[in-house]
């Protein structure tokens, strides 16, 4: 369109080759009984809403971008694989089937992002901000972050992985939930720092420039694997036991290990 909306139902597999609503119009494609497949939708300044109700929604033009907007509001059955240039990300996969988003922009906001039993995987080139991320039926996380940082609000993957990469950034505590990350294992890699609320049993975590690590646990038992600095220091809490197997602050950084429990001491 050149001034309006775009809304399409079908009952069949859609195929959304090149969808674009001028003068900020929003797009709304649904598919009752198939999948979508995605081109190109554009909706700038405005929302992109795709409900396929029993499949899929699915990159349909390779590498390139599939949807353009200010938000995405994406429910499948399946799963949920596009390339994106968004703000704002709202999905849910309802069966068995992961969320894959490969996002371009200078911020990105996860504002619910959801499955029953799949991973879920998001790059973005720019900020991150995690509002509220459950990867269900005990699979990952995995957030990244090419250029910039990573606010952690809630992420949830029950007993499994967590993994947090900011390339050039910091990841910090958002300072709205009590905790940050539930999983089984973190792994979390940024430049310059990792600040946030836990509740996990084993951590594996690393700053690659100048920055330290502050992370304030709650669990049984936390698992020091293998945390360390180049320039900073480690203040690492847990209100359980603590085995310390690897544990070096590079430059003129220290380590200081609390818990209510005993401390096991490897390398420190």
């Amino acid at each position: 369109t050149s001034d309006g909306n775009i809304g399409i139902d079908t009952s069949s597999t859609l195929i959304a080759t090149d969808v674009v609503a001028g003068c900020a119009g929003e797009v709304v494609l649904t598919s009752s009984a198939g999948s979508i497949a995605v081109g190109e939708i554009v909706a700038t300044g405005n929302a992109v809403t795709l409900t396929a109700t029993a499949g899929a929604i699915t990159d349909g033009n390779g590498g390139t971008t599939n949807v353009t907007a200010t938000s995405l509001n994406a429910t499948s059955a399946t799963g949920t694989t596009l390339d994106t240039a968004i703000a704002s990300l709202d999905a849910s996969v309802t069966g068995v089937g992961a969320i894959d988003i490969d996002n371009s922009s200078a911020a990105l906001t996860l504002a619910d992002v959801d499955t029953v039993n799949g991973n879920i995987t998001i790059d973005t080139s720019g900020d991150l901000i995690a509002t509220d991320v459950d990867a269900g039926g005990n699979r990952n996380v995995i957030l990244t972050s090419a250029i910039g940082d990573i606010a952690v609000g809630t992420v949830t993957a029950t007993d499994n992985t967590v993994t947090l990469t900011a390339t050039s950034g910091a990841i910090t505590d958002d300072h709205v939930a009590a905790t940050n990350v539930t999983a089984a294992s973190l792994t979390a890699t940024a430049a310059t720092g990792i600040n946030f609320d836990t509740a996990i049993a084993s951590l594996d975590a690393s700053v690659t420039g100048a920055g330290g690590i502050d992370i304030d646990n709650t669990g049984a038992t936390l698992a020091l694997t293998d945390v360390d600095t180049v320039n900073g220091s480690i203040d690492i809490g847990t209100s359980g036991t603590l085995a310390a197997s690897d544990v070096v602050a590079g430059g003129a950084g220290d380590v200081i290990l609390a818990a209510a429990g005993a401390i096991t001491v490897g390398m420190v």
